[in-house]
């Protein structure tokens, strides 16, 4: 993977800026990743998206807050022409965000781990995130490669 170094030293730059208050406050967090020059927020919200995917699934992702940024990740992946990212990811969405909630009212409530299907580790959501899963681990090294062209 050529991109990888270059991104991850864009990725230990960007997270410099963060601390525990930061990723503890979601106002400072969502305002610290909004306040990042465009290159700097694709590394970071891609790499966020890859790492937790990769570790634990979707699941993983939404659980740990991160999927608080789902929304503005499918922006960058928009931006980023990672298309099939993009409709994986927009899937995924939809799925767990099963009450239809707007945007904002949707990141927070995965921020706080206040939605009961996600925390209560439903069965049925579970399933449905476990085969996005297997698509995204299909596409890993395109988002690693479009992120990279991204950036570079």
């Amino acid at each position: 993977m050529e991109y990888k170094k270059l991104i991850d030293k864009h990725f230990n730059d960007v997270v410099k800026g963060l601390d525990e208050k930061n990723l503890e406050d979601y106002n400072l967090w969502h305002s610290y990743v909004n306040s990042l020059e465009i290159k700097q927020k694709a590394t970071y919200l891609a790499s966020i998206l890859d790492g937790q995917v990769f570790n634990g699934g979707f699941h993983q992702y939404f659980l740990n807050s991160y999927g608080t940024f789902a929304n503005l990740t499918l922006e960058i992946l928009e931006k980023m022409n990672s298309i099939k990212l993009y409709k994986i990811l927009s899937k995924v969405i939809n799925e767990v965000n099963y009450l239809k909630l707007n945007i904002e009212d949707f990141n927070k409530i995965i921020f706080n781990r206040n939605l009961d299907k996600l925390v209560n580790f439903d069965d049925d959501l579970y399933d449905s995130l476990d085969k996005y899963d297997d698509l995204y681990y299909q596409l890993r090294d395109d988002l690693i490669n479009d992120l990279g062209k991204f950036i570079s």
